[in-house]
């Protein structure tokens, strides 16, 4: 694909970012070499570096630092970690809105007061990936983990020009449009757990003005 030329010289990355259409400001490069993430942060990818707990002969750590945007020691134990984060806040902002009292309302489920409201199940949204909802959770999952797990870590608050910070901006962006656009949609979750999202727990929330200019949500049955 890079015609065998090595990181870190600059055409193979950008070789990738053509040939595969990525947009490097929602993307992050991961190496174990620190240099080969200096050319990857300066086309725009968010750099991680995974410190092996030794310098490779032909690394230079001391050069590179300024261009890593983090740093792990276990490339699985950090992913896992802000995934397993973002998964739970996500879950809960769920069972927080107003769409999941409504939707739980809908469906039939008794409730007595909002704190009696079930959890989200993860296992009950979208049964077999058959809307591609699941793969839909997973990019909101990544989209909050950047947001508030890593980029925060090494974003400057204080410098209103922070490539970090506008990066936080982005994905916080993409996280609540996808957020909004899964509570429209309302099609995913298998609320009784037979493995089916049967027509009946498929709602659409929507905002409907009254006359008085207020607004109210709405849950229509499909």
């Amino acid at each position: 694909m890079a015609n065998y030329i090595p990181k870190p010289e600059l055409a193979p990355y950008e070789k990738m970012i053509e040939q595969f259409d990525i947009e490097t400001k929602s993307s992050a490069m991961f190496d174990d070499i620190a240099k080969n993430l200096v050319p990857a942060k300066n086309v725009g990818f968010t750099s991680v570096w995974i410190d092996a707990g030794y310098e490779n002969f032909s690394d230079d750590i001391k050069a590179s630092k300024q261009y890593l945007d983090h740093e792990t020691t276990n490339i699985t134990e950090f992913l896992e970690d802000v995934l397993e984060k973002s998964t739970d806040r996500i879950l809960l902002k769920l069972k927080a809105s107003t769409w999941w009292q409504a939707y739980n309302a809908y469906v039939g489920t008794p409730i007595s007061n909002l704190n009696a409201l079930p959890n989200v199940n993860p296992n009950r949204i979208d049964p077999g990936n058959k809307l591609n909802r699941r793969q839909q959770f997973t990019d909101l999952c990544v989209y909050y983990a950047f947001a508030q797990y890593v980029l925060p870590l090494i974003a400057d608050f204080g410098n209103p020009e922070s490539e970090e910070v506008s990066k936080i901006t982005y994905y916080d962006a993409k996280f609540n449009d996808l957020f909004n656009e899964l509570i429209a949609i309302a099609d995913w979750y298998d609320a009784d757990g037979d493995g089916t999202v049967q027509s009946d727990e498929k709602a659409i929330t929507y905002a409907r003005t009254r006359r008085s200019r207020s607004r109210r949500n709405v849950v229509v049955i499909r």
